[in-house]
This record gives C-alpha cells, structure tokens and sequence, in this order.
C-alpha cells in the first residue's frame, strides 16, 4: 500500500462555508459556454479550497469509519467528489461531513485513490470533472494562469 494523503482541515479553521466568488463566476461562464468556459474555471478552481464530504461508511454494531465519497460511471471510471461550498454539499447530503481543504489535496487524494477525476458540485448548479494532465496539475499544486500574451499557463509554485 502506497503512501496515502490525509486530508484535514487545519488550515481552514474559520471556513464559514461560502464559495469563492471567483470560482462561482468562473463556474456560471463555463455552465454558458463549456468549452470556452473551461480553462477560467479551471484556473478559479486552481486557486481555490474545496469542500470534500466525508460519509459514515460501516454498521453502528460493528463499528463505523468515515470515508470520502467516489462517483463511479458506467464504464467503472472513479471521481472523488468535492464541492465548491457547504450548501452545495449539504443539498446532495446533509448528512456528509465537510472537509474544506486546497483543491491540490483533493486532486492528490483522487489521484492515490485511483480516480480519474475530481468532481466539483456533482448535485449543481454547475457540475466540473477535471481529469487526466489537467488533475496532475492540480495534485502537484500548480495554479492555471491567464498570460499576458494571450492563452494559459501553470505556474509552479505558491
């Protein structure tokens, strides 16, 4: 078993929950145009902390353990599900814990587990998948920029 990452929220202590109003106008772009919309959610989502819901996993007789949540398609490709903010995640459960955490813990997460996605907002309004080079990134900490000359880049480094 290989090393795994834990994901804990220390660093969001006094998170209140709300999303980043960047992320929320890079997401309503990309629900309007999903192609040319993409690249700016995806940068917003890069510089943002997301809020992955843990789920009481097991019978209370036999013990429970709290666990991530991962979305299976039909063709058996994984996503660990995340949200941009509480509400979003207490309207597909309310149940779930939250776990805010940089969204480069999650996609590192999603990759140790196997997925070949990180999922934002599954229950909406705007639903993301990241996936392949693009979750790479994200899992190495790298934030997707605007260049000056036009087009994108990833930026190593905080």
């Amino acid at each position: 078993m290989g090393v795994r990452t834990v994901l804990s929220a220390t660093e969001f202590g006094d998170d209140d929950g709300a999303p980043d109003p960047r992320l929320v106008e890079a997401l309503t772009v990309y629900r309007e145009d999903p192609q040319g919309g993409y690249l700016p959610a995806l940068a917003a989502l890069s510089a943002s902390r997301v809020v992955v819901p843990v789920v009481a996993q097991g019978e209370e007789s036999t013990g429970v353990d709290m666990a991530t949540v991962m979305m299976r398609r039909a063709d058996g490709a994984t996503a660990l599900l995340s949200f941009s903010c509480l509400d979003h995640l207490t309207d597909w459960d309310a149940q779930a814990r939250p776990l805010p955490t940089p969204v480069a813990r999650a996609a590192l997460a999603a990759m140790q587990e196997g997925c070949a996605a990180l999922l934002v907002d599954h229950a909406g309004p705007v639903q993301l998948a990241v996936a392949g080079e693009d979750l790479e990134h994200l899992a190495r900490g790298h934030r997707l920029v605007a260049l000056d000359g036009g087009g994108w880049g990833w930026l190593q480094g905080s």
